[in-house]
């Protein structure tokens, strides 16, 4: 049996780290409905209510933790099982570009909820940036989503080659 720098099996490596992809895929999967919501929220001809920022808030914060996680995954190439490997950087270009917009747009927020309920020029167009970053958000949010199902189908196809081993 073979082992790594850390003492773990090879298998028992590569099990953990599939297991992380599929919890943050997860998570990341419920902030995404909560994101396309707020998206929602935020490009109504209307005022966008103080609870639908907090609301924008708390799904931003949802994302970012699995986000973050996803991030730390997949900067250690040796952490990375070999079928990932050629792909790492096409993984972890969106995530980056994520875990650095979620913190904007949060910030955003932050100076429009005290004058979110606001009529002004001013206020409108906060609005539409707002949620032009929130689709943002939610479109680099889906193509992650798509990505992660992929390594989840290398892993499905790597276990069943395993089993024909």
């Amino acid at each position: 049996m073979q082992y790594n720098e850390f003492g773990f099996s090879i298998q028992e490596f590569h099990k953990n780290f599939y297991k992380e992809i599929k919890e943050n895929a997860k998570a990341t999967e419920v902030a995404e409905s909560l994101i396309l919501e707020s998206c929602r929220a935020f490009s109504a001809e209307r005022f966008v209510r103080p609870i639908e920022c907090k609301t924008t808030q708390t799904a931003l914060q949802a994302l970012h933790e699995p986000i973050q996680s996803l991030c730390d995954l997949f900067q250690h190439p040796f952490c990375l099982p070999a079928s990932i490997l050629p792909h790492r950087y096409d993984f972890l270009i969106p995530l980056c570009d994520l875990d650095e917009q979620i913190p904007e747009v949060s910030g955003l927020i932050r100076l429009f909820y005290p004058i979110c309920l606001d009529s002004s020029r001013r206020t409108i167009k906060q609005q539409q940036i707002i949620k032009s970053q929130l689709e943002n958000i939610f479109q680099t949010g889906k193509k992650i989503k798509l990505q992660l199902q992929g390594v989840e189908f290398l892993a499905r196809r790597r276990k069943s080659s395993d089993t024909l081993v």
